[in-house]
Protein backbone atom coordinates (compact mmCIF):
# COMPACT_ATOMS: atom_id res chain seq x y z
CA UNK A 1 0.00 0.00 0.00
CA UNK A 2 1.18 3.42 -1.26
CA UNK A 3 1.70 6.55 1.06
CA UNK A 4 -1.34 7.83 -0.59
CA UNK A 5 -3.72 4.88 -0.25
CA UNK A 6 -2.26 4.90 3.83
CA UNK A 7 -3.56 8.82 3.85
CA UNK A 8 -7.01 7.42 2.05
CA UNK A 9 -7.10 4.88 4.61
CA UNK A 10 -6.73 6.56 7.48
CA UNK A 11 -9.11 9.65 6.96
CA UNK A 12 -11.59 6.64 6.49
CA UNK A 13 -11.14 5.16 9.42
CA UNK A 14 -11.10 9.02 11.10
CA UNK A 15 -14.12 9.70 9.73
CA UNK A 16 -15.58 6.29 10.77
CA UNK A 17 -14.35 7.07 13.98
CA UNK A 18 -15.81 10.41 14.64
CA UNK A 19 -19.61 9.33 12.82
CA UNK A 20 -19.67 6.28 15.51
CA UNK A 21 -19.21 8.70 18.70
CA UNK A 22 -21.36 10.92 17.21
CA UNK A 23 -23.90 8.25 17.25
CA UNK A 24 -23.32 7.23 20.56
CA UNK A 25 -23.74 10.11 21.93
CA UNK A 26 -27.10 10.42 20.38
CA UNK A 27 -28.15 7.01 21.40
CA UNK A 28 -26.49 7.98 24.64
CA UNK A 29 -28.70 11.26 24.79
CA UNK A 30 -31.79 9.26 23.94
CA UNK A 31 -31.83 6.52 26.42
CA UNK A 32 -31.61 9.31 29.12
CA UNK A 33 -34.17 11.00 28.17
CA UNK A 34 -36.63 8.11 28.24
CA UNK A 35 -35.00 7.32 31.86
CA UNK A 36 -36.39 10.38 32.86
CA UNK A 37 -39.69 9.99 30.83
CA UNK A 38 -40.52 6.73 32.90
CA UNK A 39 -39.22 8.33 36.22
CA UNK A 40 -41.65 11.05 35.57
CA UNK A 41 -44.59 8.48 34.48
CA UNK A 42 -44.05 5.93 37.00
CA UNK A 43 -44.11 8.71 39.80
CA UNK A 44 -47.42 9.93 38.19
CA UNK A 45 -48.63 6.01 38.17
CA UNK A 46 -47.53 5.87 41.99
CA UNK A 47 -49.13 8.58 43.23
CA UNK A 48 -52.62 7.09 40.96
CA UNK A 49 -51.98 4.01 43.28
CA UNK A 50 -51.67 5.67 45.99
CA UNK A 51 -54.25 8.55 46.37
CA UNK A 52 -55.92 8.78 42.92
CA UNK A 53 -58.59 5.63 43.95
CA UNK A 54 -58.28 4.58 40.43
CA UNK A 55 -61.93 2.60 38.93
CA UNK A 56 -61.20 0.71 35.62
CA UNK A 57 -64.91 2.26 34.85
CA UNK A 58 -63.77 5.77 35.16
CA UNK A 59 -61.96 7.85 32.59
CA UNK A 60 -58.44 7.58 34.06
CA UNK A 61 -57.95 11.16 33.98
CA UNK A 62 -60.79 11.81 37.19
CA UNK A 63 -58.08 9.50 39.49
CA UNK A 64 -55.07 11.18 38.63
CA UNK A 65 -57.04 15.02 39.24
CA UNK A 66 -57.82 13.29 42.93
CA UNK A 67 -54.09 12.43 43.40
CA UNK A 68 -52.60 15.30 42.56
CA UNK A 69 -55.48 17.50 44.30
CA UNK A 70 -54.36 15.34 47.14
CA UNK A 71 -50.36 16.02 47.30
CA UNK A 72 -51.87 19.83 46.48
CA UNK A 73 -50.87 20.27 42.81
CA UNK A 74 -52.91 22.10 40.52
CA UNK A 75 -55.11 19.74 38.62
CA UNK A 76 -54.30 19.52 35.05
CA UNK A 77 -56.93 21.23 32.32
CA UNK A 78 -58.79 18.11 31.04
CA UNK A 79 -58.18 19.67 27.66
CA UNK A 80 -57.91 17.05 24.78
CA UNK A 81 -57.26 19.25 21.89
CA UNK A 82 -53.71 19.88 23.37
CA UNK A 83 -51.29 18.08 21.13
CA UNK A 84 -48.86 14.69 22.55
CA UNK A 85 -45.89 17.22 23.26
CA UNK A 86 -48.13 19.64 25.21
CA UNK A 87 -49.83 17.48 27.23
CA UNK A 88 -46.82 15.59 28.40
CA UNK A 89 -45.05 18.62 29.47
CA UNK A 90 -47.73 19.23 31.63
CA UNK A 91 -47.96 16.18 32.94
CA UNK A 92 -43.86 15.94 33.46
CA UNK A 93 -44.56 19.64 35.44
CA UNK A 94 -46.84 18.07 37.51
CA UNK A 95 -44.96 14.79 38.45
CA UNK A 96 -41.96 16.70 38.96
CA UNK A 97 -43.87 18.07 41.84
CA UNK A 98 -44.72 14.62 43.46
CA UNK A 99 -41.77 13.04 43.22
CA UNK A 100 -40.18 14.11 47.07
CA UNK A 101 -43.71 12.84 48.12
CA UNK A 102 -43.77 9.79 46.59
CA UNK A 103 -40.46 8.79 47.55
CA UNK A 104 -40.06 9.73 51.04
CA UNK A 105 -36.84 9.66 50.63
CA UNK A 106 -36.69 5.72 50.11
CA UNK A 107 -34.49 4.19 47.18
CA UNK A 108 -36.43 5.06 44.12
CA UNK A 109 -36.43 1.13 42.85
CA UNK A 110 -37.20 -0.04 46.15
CA UNK A 111 -40.49 2.51 46.40
CA UNK A 112 -41.48 2.12 42.81
CA UNK A 113 -41.05 -1.73 43.15
CA UNK A 114 -43.72 -1.39 46.39
CA UNK A 115 -46.39 0.53 45.11
CA UNK A 116 -46.44 -1.22 42.31
CA UNK A 117 -46.97 -4.37 44.17
CA UNK A 118 -50.23 -3.20 45.70
CA UNK A 119 -51.33 -1.20 42.38
CA UNK A 120 -54.23 -3.39 40.54
CA UNK A 121 -53.18 -5.25 37.20
CA UNK A 122 -55.32 -3.34 34.77
CA UNK A 123 -53.73 0.10 35.76
CA UNK A 124 -50.03 -1.18 34.93
CA UNK A 125 -51.26 -2.35 31.65
CA UNK A 126 -53.44 0.60 31.06
CA UNK A 127 -50.46 3.22 31.95
CA UNK A 128 -47.92 1.76 29.87
CA UNK A 129 -46.02 1.67 33.08
CA UNK A 130 -44.31 -1.79 31.84
CA UNK A 131 -42.47 0.19 29.76
CA UNK A 132 -41.03 2.00 32.87
CA UNK A 133 -39.70 -1.37 33.87
CA UNK A 134 -37.70 -1.27 30.83
CA UNK A 135 -35.29 1.82 31.99
CA UNK A 136 -35.57 2.02 35.69
CA UNK A 137 -34.61 -0.98 37.98
CA UNK A 138 -37.69 -1.87 39.39
CA UNK A 139 -39.42 -5.38 39.68
CA UNK A 140 -43.29 -5.34 38.44
CA UNK A 141 -45.34 -7.94 40.05
CA UNK A 142 -45.73 -9.94 36.58
CA UNK A 143 -48.20 -12.46 38.47
CA UNK A 144 -50.92 -9.63 39.54
CA UNK A 145 -51.17 -8.26 35.70
CA UNK A 146 -53.80 -9.86 34.15
CA UNK A 147 -54.37 -9.35 30.24
CA UNK A 148 -58.35 -7.63 30.97
CA UNK A 149 -60.45 -9.05 28.22
CA UNK A 150 -62.37 -5.39 28.19
CA UNK A 151 -60.58 -3.48 26.13
CA UNK A 152 -62.06 -0.83 23.71
CA UNK A 153 -60.47 0.28 20.06
CA UNK A 154 -59.68 3.84 21.58
CA UNK A 155 -58.48 2.59 25.36
CA UNK A 156 -56.16 0.19 23.40
CA UNK A 157 -54.68 3.15 20.65
CA UNK A 158 -54.67 5.46 24.63
CA UNK A 159 -52.71 2.74 26.33
CA UNK A 160 -49.69 2.75 23.55
CA UNK A 161 -49.39 6.53 24.42
CA UNK A 162 -46.58 5.98 26.75
CA UNK A 163 -45.36 8.10 28.86
CA UNK A 164 -48.39 10.03 27.99
CA UNK A 165 -50.63 9.01 30.84
CA UNK A 166 -54.03 7.84 29.00
CA UNK A 167 -57.42 10.04 29.75
CA UNK A 168 -60.03 7.73 29.71
CA UNK A 169 -60.87 3.98 30.38
CA UNK A 170 -59.63 0.51 28.62
CA UNK A 171 -63.10 -0.06 27.77
CA UNK A 172 -63.66 2.99 25.24
CA UNK A 173 -65.10 2.88 21.41
CA UNK A 174 -65.72 -0.34 20.00
CA UNK A 175 -64.59 -3.41 21.92
CA UNK A 176 -62.11 -5.65 20.48
CA UNK A 177 -60.97 -9.50 19.13
CA UNK A 178 -59.48 -11.78 21.59
CA UNK A 179 -56.99 -11.04 18.64
CA UNK A 180 -56.43 -7.70 18.58
CA UNK A 181 -56.42 -7.51 22.04
CA UNK A 182 -53.21 -10.30 22.14
CA UNK A 183 -51.32 -7.69 19.67
CA UNK A 184 -50.85 -5.21 23.41
CA UNK A 185 -49.32 -3.04 22.76
CA UNK A 186 -49.09 -3.46 19.44
CA UNK A 187 -50.91 -1.56 17.00
CA UNK A 188 -54.44 -2.41 15.91
CA UNK A 189 -53.10 -2.16 12.25
CA UNK A 190 -51.34 -5.61 10.99
CA UNK A 191 -47.63 -4.22 11.60
CA UNK A 192 -46.88 -8.00 11.46
CA UNK A 193 -48.52 -9.73 8.37
CA UNK A 194 -44.89 -10.11 6.63
CA UNK A 195 -43.01 -11.69 9.07
CA UNK A 196 -43.96 -15.23 10.15
CA UNK A 197 -41.64 -16.38 12.58
CA UNK A 198 -39.38 -14.44 14.82
CA UNK A 199 -35.89 -15.27 17.19
CA UNK A 200 -36.46 -15.56 20.94
CA UNK A 201 -35.11 -12.44 22.38
CA UNK A 202 -34.17 -11.39 26.29
CA UNK A 203 -36.52 -10.09 28.40
CA UNK A 204 -36.12 -5.73 28.95
CA UNK A 205 -38.81 -5.87 31.35
CA UNK A 206 -37.08 -6.93 34.01
CA UNK A 207 -35.04 -3.55 34.41
CA UNK A 208 -31.98 -5.59 34.43
CA UNK A 209 -29.68 -4.66 31.70
CA UNK A 210 -27.43 -7.53 30.57
CA UNK A 211 -25.06 -7.24 27.37
CA UNK A 212 -22.83 -4.69 26.53
CA UNK A 213 -24.20 -1.11 25.80
CA UNK A 214 -24.49 -1.50 21.88
CA UNK A 215 -27.27 -4.08 22.66
CA UNK A 216 -28.34 -2.10 25.39
CA UNK A 217 -28.98 0.85 23.25
CA UNK A 218 -30.38 -1.07 20.41
CA UNK A 219 -32.93 -1.91 22.39
CA UNK A 220 -33.58 2.21 23.57
CA UNK A 221 -33.55 2.58 19.88
CA UNK A 222 -36.32 0.09 19.31
CA UNK A 223 -38.75 1.21 22.24
CA UNK A 224 -38.24 5.17 20.87
CA UNK A 225 -39.66 3.76 17.39
CA UNK A 226 -42.34 2.17 19.32
CA UNK A 227 -43.24 5.43 20.46
CA UNK A 228 -42.54 7.34 17.59
CA UNK A 229 -45.41 4.97 16.11
CA UNK A 230 -47.38 5.81 19.11
CA UNK A 231 -47.22 9.21 18.74
CA UNK A 232 -47.48 9.07 14.88
CA UNK A 233 -49.23 5.99 13.58
CA UNK A 234 -49.77 7.55 10.23
CA UNK A 235 -45.31 6.65 9.78
CA UNK A 236 -46.28 2.84 10.63
CA UNK A 237 -46.54 2.43 6.27
CA UNK A 238 -43.01 3.60 5.74
CA UNK A 239 -41.23 1.29 8.00
CA UNK A 240 -38.89 -1.13 6.04
CA UNK A 241 -39.05 -4.71 6.94
CA UNK A 242 -36.17 -4.73 9.30
CA UNK A 243 -38.04 -2.12 11.73
CA UNK A 244 -40.97 -4.27 11.44
CA UNK A 245 -38.80 -7.51 12.58
CA UNK A 246 -37.26 -5.34 15.46
CA UNK A 247 -40.89 -4.66 16.83
CA UNK A 248 -42.08 -8.05 16.06
CA UNK A 249 -39.02 -9.04 18.57
CA UNK A 250 -40.12 -6.12 20.86
CA UNK A 251 -43.80 -6.76 21.73
CA UNK A 252 -43.22 -10.32 21.77
CA UNK A 253 -40.65 -9.66 24.52
CA UNK A 254 -43.33 -8.14 26.31
CA UNK A 255 -46.11 -10.82 25.47
CA UNK A 256 -43.16 -13.71 26.58
CA UNK A 257 -43.14 -11.62 29.99
CA UNK A 258 -47.19 -11.38 31.15
CA UNK A 259 -49.44 -14.47 32.09
CA UNK A 260 -51.70 -15.86 29.67
CA UNK A 261 -55.28 -13.56 29.42
CA UNK A 262 -57.90 -14.18 31.67
CA UNK A 263 -61.23 -15.60 29.63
Amino acid sequence: MDRSSRRRVCKAEETLSIAKKRHEEKRKKEFETYVYCARLHATAVAAIVLSGQPKIDEPLIQAWTRALQHYGVQPLPQDERLDYRSRLNKQNAAAQKLVREIMGGAKESERFTEIFGTAPGWLLIFTGTIFDGAFLPLDLPRAKIPFTSKWGRTGYEESRGWPLLPLGTMMDGDPLSDEDKRLWPLGLRSINTEIETIPDCENIVSGKHEGDDSAEFDRVCDLGLAMELAENPEKEKELSRYQRLRLRRLFRTFALSRPAPIS
